[in-house]
């Protein structure tokens, strides 16, 4: 958390470099959509996401967003086995993936005047997340044969490493949930039919059950650990795609006149 911190201070910090620039004469686009993909760094582990995001008018958008993320426990510490150099996770019981699809609302609040100065938007969304736990399994010895075999429980000695990442699937097990999310958007691309855009926000997740990742109980001091069944996440994004004109499918706004003229 505390390198998040350190993050968006750095990232304010150098926000006055992009406020000003060149004067662009680029022709604008103000009947835009957006396709965007999203490359999340998050407090509890990494993610990717797609965004739609359809104009309402010239300041407000609807977003339509599918994400995956990968979730991992800070107590998540490889170990290198001496004899064979392979890696393991002590007290790991599962593998977590979440599959995320949501509905939200975007409104730029700052707008980007100069080439190479930034846009500044707030955004929201909901919706429905579904959380797949994979068995996290260990590769032992037999003392008798000297063959390997595999095992989700953890034993004392034998350690091999850890087993194949395609071991286990057929034991997938899908826990349900819902989860929100908000944020801040810096968006300083130069082109204006390019998009590219920081992210910084919190998303939280409240799920049927427990996701257990690790065998070890949950820190509840501090904050909500990902193997929680409420989990609280700091992220920051790198957002890039394409902006798409739409000045000849939809009507033109009082305001959307008044910025043109």
């Amino acid at each position: 958390m505390r390198g998040f911190l350190s993050i968006l201070v750095l990232f304010l910090f150098n926000i006055s470099l992009f406020c000003q620039g060149e004067i662009d004469e680029q022709d604008k686009i103000f009947y835009r959509n957006e396709r965007t993909f999203g490359f999340l760094l998050n407090s509890n582990g990494m993610g990717f996401n797609y965004r739609y995001a359809k104009r309402i008018d010239a300041f407000r958008k609807t977003l339509y967003e599918v994400e995956i993320n990968h979730l991992k426990h800070p107590k998540e510490i490889k170990a290198t086995i001496s004899s064979t150099n392979k890696n393991i996770i002590f007290g790991k019981l599962n593998s977590v993936y979440t599959l995320k699809g949501a509905v939200g609302y975007q409104k730029e609040f700052f707008q980007k005047r100069d080439l190479g100065s930034i846009s500044i938007r707030y955004f929201a969304n909901s919706g429905i997340s579904l959380a797949f736990l994979k068995p996290y399994y260990f590769e032992y010895q037999n003392q008798t044969t000297g063959k390997p075999y595999y095992d989700k429980f953890q034993q004392h000695g034998n350690f091999i490493g850890k087993g194949p990442y395609l071991y286990g699937f057929d034991e997938l097990s899908v826990i349900p949930g819902l989860y929100g999310k908000v944020g801040i958007s810096f968006e300083y691309s130069k082109i204006d039919e390019i998009f590219h855009a920081i992210e910084l926000g919190m998303a939280m997740d409240i799920y049927a059950k427990k996701l257990k990742i690790m065998d070890t109980p949950s820190n509840k001091v501090l904050y909500l650990l990902p193997d929680d069944q409420f989990i609280i996440t700091l992220f920051v994004s790198y957002r890039f795609g394409k902006v798409i004109d739409t000045r000849f499918d939809q009507k033109r706004t009082p305001i959307d006149q008044m910025i043109i003229n």
